[in-house]
């Protein structure tokens, strides 16, 4: 088809990667996940001892960054940083790096440039209003703020990465104030996107909504 976009918002432990990733493996569609930017880029600040402060250091590895997915992985200069990503680390920061404008614009481009000319499905906290504020399906997931810490802790525990409930609960509190509250790429639910709650639903529950609310879109 080329150039098909379905997007996908919502806050921090909502489903949101799992499900846009089974989605785009349901098309045959290209998956970007759109928060892997910014992990990508706080991972290069943790690594060169960047201060956050430091705004035009942090704008230079952005511009200089060269970022391809591979699946779900995130190839960053040509090497595979997935298991990086969800660090103790990356998280107690990720979120004050996303929050830099000039940071959110020039990772924009790079991701409107890996979707080009593609079939798409991508995830995030701006995806329905910002980056692709035109696509042709938007979908806003949202679940119970219990839900969401108790599907961050066992997604973490299943990829042996020890974080403690409290830590987690504390981890998606700020976040959650801290995307709500971003003068620049909010996270907010667009006015055209399909609303599903997903507390109480199972994966295949989830896709089989999006599957049939894609179908009704396309006819």
């Amino acid at each position: 088809m080329g150039n098909f976009v379905i997007a996908i918002d919502g806050p921090a432990g909502s489903g949101k990667g799992t499900i846009a990733y089974e989605i785009a493996r349901h098309y045959n569609y290209y998956y970007i996940d759109t928060g892997a930017f910014y992990r990508a880029i706080t991972y290069l600040i943790l690594k060169n001892d960047i201060s956050l402060t430091d705004t035009d250091a942090i704008l230079a590895l952005a511009d200089n960054a060269h970022f391809s997915f591979k699946g779900n992985h995130l190839i960053l200069d040509g090497i595979d940083i997935t298991d990086q990503l969800r660090s103790k680390e990356v998280e107690k920061i990720v979120s004050q790096v996303s929050c830099i404008k000039e940071l959110r614009l020039i990772l924009n481009r790079h991701i409107l440039s890996l979707a080009q000319d593609k079939d798409i499905v991508a995830d995030g906290r701006d995806t329905t209003t910002v980056i692709f504020p035109n696509a042709n399906v938007k979908i806003y997931l949202d679940a119970r703020f219990e839900a969401r810490i108790k599907r961050r802790y066992d997604q973490n525990k299943a990829k042996d990465i020890y974080s403690s409930y409290d830590e987690i609960r504390e981890n998606i509190e700020m976040r959650d104030r801290r995307d709500q509250m971003k003068t620049f790429g909010a996270l907010t639910l667009a006015p055209d996107a399909h609303y599903i709650d997903t507390t109480n639903l199972s994966i295949e529950d989830i896709i089989n909504k999006i599957i049939n609310i894609i179908e009704g879109e396309v006819k």
